[in-house]
């Protein structure tokens, strides 16, 4: 299971894929693609891309990719992430 998937609430998030793709002037990017239900102000889910660079492994890449994802939703639904690690979360809701 995705650690996007446990620290989110139930429901949060319907789908998370995971992306490698190359930059045309051959950049490995990898990262993650969460797809956020609808909300009041978006009439449809949206999908939020958190790529980058592979520099030292595709799950290194992975994992600042997925720092950025929790980051983001952080904000989106008010949680505070208490410890991270790619393998497994812990968070405090407010």
């Amino acid at each position: 299971m995705s650690p996007c998937y446990r620290l989110l609430p139930h429901g949060a998030v319907y789908h998370i894929s995971t992306i490698c793709e190359y930059t045309p002037d051959g950049t490995l990017l990898c990262g993650i693609e969460p797809e956020l239900p609808t909300i009041i102000s978006f009439p449809y889910s949206q999908r939020r891309f958190f790529l980058t660079s592979v520099q030292l492994g595709q799950s290194m890449s992975f994992e600042e990719a997925a720092f950025h994802a929790v980051c983001y939703l952080q904000s989106i639904y008010g949680f505070v992430v208490m410890d991270y690690s790619f393998q497994g979360l812990l968070q405090y809701e407010r």
